[in-house]
């Protein structure tokens, strides 16, 4: 039987990271709550733009993810600011 998967992207990382309350409401919708939890910091957009790394260490949140096979993992993704490709 199929299930619903759930990955959930918050707008606008750069500007509004969510809160601990939003994080922690999106993870409550996880459907396996027993899943270890990873932490990715994602490198660009796809797009062939690339992230700016804080010295700081510190990145927004963009996405909460449980959209794998039986739930066995949740990923929370992280990003840091997108820079255009240079031409």
């Amino acid at each position: 039987m199929p299930t619903a998967k759930m990955s959930i992207a918050f707008e606008d990382a750069i500007t509004h990271t969510p809160t601990v309350r939003e994080l922690i409401a999106e993870l409550q919708k996880c459907k396996n709550q027993d899943a270890p939890v990873t932490v990715y910091l994602l490198d660009g957009d796809g797009k062939g733009n690339h992230c700016t790394y804080s010295e700081t260490g510190r990145y927004p949140v963009c996405g909460v993810d449980d959209a794998f096979e039986n739930h066995r993992r949740v990923d929370i993704n992280i990003v840091g600011l997108i820079q255009d490709k240079k031409s």
